[in-house]
């Protein structure tokens, strides 16, 4: 028998195991733990003492996923490797081209594309020679195909993003344990992308030349629904179409000349909305894509998980929920409540017009008053306020170089009602369409009553509250107030925990807005 086939018959037999491990149940727990108890080290030591088995560990962006991974090597783990990442090619146009077949879930026209192109690279080499642009791109591409090969067969230790741990290679499913760092409900497992109606009509009308009408009956739930409601459609899964048609899909979608969207998303999609987009006069279709991750034993760490939301989420699987003991900050937080810094209330000028003005230009007085008053001191807010040296919310997750640090956080972070919709479909399988718009009303929250825009429904307030609590705990979490004598001095009208709550420390003049009025909080 030859090598090659050797290994394949080898492989098949591991695949035959893979799929005997899928149907058995996984448990999963979750754990609560604050901002800044050392859950990450903590992880790491115990794997560094044989305490854990292989593990794959799951952080939110690939940034956090590279200081991880040097924090595990300083403390000594040796047998640890992380998921490579493609950078930024030299060549403008090779680098396009496979950003644009992830962009529509071209994997396996990608990896061919990017095959093809070292082959062509180092046929140059060999007979004009490659400028040094080139030999770097040559490279960075072959070390990615090649380290991308060797980690789904890796044995040790791996440190991934939360995005790679939904798509896990299916030996690794099998020979490891998943531990997700942070929170992955809100940005990975639950998703809204937007696309034109158009475009995604394209791409259904592409696929159709390589499955015929197998996915005619979703085209035809998103095309005949009506606007401005949303609505449950059939979920596809890839696999029912075989690993042949999908490279076949995929490379007929990428030498298409229609713009065109990620059909596996239009195909995993639960439920949908349609709108008409005024400003550009066409047709946009905004959807919601629920993903888990793979079936073996996973272990959620998080400051911020909701135990009813994720016991809901997860209804199909074993899982254990474990609130650790909450201890009392070394920090403090000021909590100026006065009005409720949402995106708008910052925005606000000498009358409406100033402050709509302010608000689609990100002009914020306010913000400028909170800069001048806190001068020097590292600022969380709105991504579109944001000047340079600042962070914004979104994008703070596991960020450990405030330590320690004085910062200022300034903002009420609102998703809009669509978003908290999606989510209540999610999660409670819930399909709720509005009567009215939202308003102020009064409600009670981490043993507070105060006043917040929203809708008067329970499932609605707890989904609204669950996220724009994670967003605010993780901007203060910065800091490490458990383990750090520093100050946050928040800016919000919504209660974290263990705050210290203070009145117009700005001296802003009088609001007339609703949104501004009688937003004080009383702690009961």
């Amino acid at each position: 028998m030859k090598r090659k086939d050797l290994f394949y018959m080898i492989k098949n037999e591991e695949y035959m195991r893979y799929l005997a491990h899928q149907r058995e149940k996984h448990p999963k727990k979750v754990i609560k733990a604050q901002t800044g108890s050392g859950k990450t080290e903590n992880v790491g030591y115990l794997m560094k003492n044989l305490m854990f088995g292989n593990c794959i560990i799951a952080v939110p962006t690939n940034d956090l996923k590279k200081e991880i991974y040097q924090r595990f090597i300083d403390i000594g783990i040796k047998d640890i490797r992380m998921t490579p990442e493609l950078e930024n090619l030299n060549d403008e146009e090779i680098d396009g081209e496979q950003k644009y077949y992830m962009e529509i879930g071209a994997w396996h026209k990608r990896k061919e594309y990017l095959q093809e192109q070292v082959k062509l690279l180092r046929q140059k080499e060999e007979s004009t020679g490659l400028t040094d642009d080139e030999r770097a791109d040559l490279y960075k591409i072959d070390n990615f195909l090649t380290e991308n090969e060797k980690i789904n067969y890796y044995s040790g230790h791996i440190v991934t993003t939360h995005e790679r741990a939904l798509n896990l290679h299916w030996y690794l499913v099998m020979t490891h344990s998943l531990i997700i760092d942070e929170d992955p409900l809100i940005k990975t497992c639950i998703k809204t992308p937007t696309e034109k109606l158009a475009y995604i009509e394209n791409t259904f009308d592409v696929a159709s030349e390589v499955v015929k009408d197998k996915f005619k009956k979703k085209w035809e739930q998103i095309k005949n629904a009506p606007l401005d409601i949303l609505i449950p459609v059939s979920v596809y899964c890839k696999h029912w179409i075989t690993e042949e048609q999908q490279e076949e899909l995929e490379k007929t979608l990428a030498k298409s000349n229609k713009c065109i969207c990620n059909i596996y998303d239009l195909l995993e999609c639960c439920a949908i909305y349609k709108y008409k987009d005024q400003k550009h006069n066409e047709i946009k279709v905004q959807y919601l894509i629920c993903r888990k991750p793979p079936n073996m034993l996973t272990t959620i760490l998080s400051a911020t998980v909701n135990e009813d939301i994720y016991k809901n989420f997860f209804k199909d699987d074993d899982i254990e929920f474990v609130e650790l003991p909450r201890a009392r900050y070394k920090g403090k937080i000021i909590q100026d409540s006065t009005i409720t810094y949402s995106r708008k209330s910052l925005a606000k000028g000498k009358n409406k017009e100033e402050t709509e003005e302010n608000y689609q230009n990100g002009i914020s007085p306010i913000l400028d008053i909170i800069r001048e008053k806190h001068k020097g001191l590292p600022l969380i807010t709105f991504k579109k306020y944001c000047k340079n040296g600042e962070y914004h919310f979104g994008a703070i997750e596991g960020l450990d170089k405030l330590k320690g640090k004085d910062i200022v956080v300034a903002g009420l972070p609102h998703y809009n009602e669509l978003q908290y919709r999606f989510y209540m479909y999610a999660i409670y399988g819930t399909v709720y369409n509005l009567v009215e718009n939202s308003r102020f009303r009064r409600i009670e929250y981490n043993n507070y009553s105060f006043k917040l825009n929203t809708q008067d429904n329970e499932q609605y307030q707890k989904i609204q509250t669950y996220l724009i609590s994670s967003e605010l705990e993780q901007a203060v979490g910065r800091a490490r107030l458990l383990r750090c004598n520093c100050t946050v001095y928040l800016y919000s009208g919504f209660p974290v925990e263990q705050t210290n709550i203070v009145y117009n420390t700005l001296d802003l003049p009088k609001f007339t807005d609703e949104e501004q009025q009688d937003n004080n909080m009383d702690n009961e």
